[in-house]
């Protein structure tokens, strides 16, 4: 029996299921972990993980979050309000940036999210290729723990 389509993942051209999303609520902050089903490229195996271990939201009540909004540019931005920063790991981690993570409706022990901005991959670093600053979009339905 197949899993349910938990959302889709966007790196620049190619898409990807979602395997597994989780929010889950730490002490002093959130983690949002995302993972995607993976897919041969090139004779190369790619599963993209979307992350960010240190989420400060605005928010005490897990209902609160519907409508929320996080931006910011690099986690070196004057202001920045995480400890952690989002990061994309392909063939190695590197920094989410120019990040704009939604969140919308929460039903039950899950919240629907989207979570779009760039980051380097560093595989093909030909114009157009997936080198610096390669956008992505992330719609998925995550899990609350």
């Amino acid at each position: 029996m197949m899993a349910p389509m938990l959302g889709t993942f966007q790196l620049h051209q190619r898409t990807f299921r979602v395997s597994s999303a989780v929010l889950s609520r730490g002490e002093r902050s959130w983690t949002l972990d995302i993972e995607t089903e993976a897919q041969v490229f090139d004779g190369e195996s790619w599963a993209p993980y979307l992350y960010h271990h240190g989420l400060r939201l605005p928010v005490g009540d897990v209902q609160a979050l519907q409508g929320e909004v996080l931006s910011w540019h690099t986690s070196a931005d004057e202001g920045y309000p995480h400890p952690e920063m989002g990061a994309l790991y392909v063939f190695s981690h590197h920094e989410t940036c120019q990040s704009r993570l939604g969140f919308g409706r929460v039903q039950g022990d899950h919240i629907e999210l989207v979570w779009e901005g760039v980051a380097d991959v560093l595989w093909d670093t030909a114009p157009g290729g997936y080198g610096a600053a390669v956008p992505f979009v992330c719609h998925c339905v995550a899990r609350i723990e």
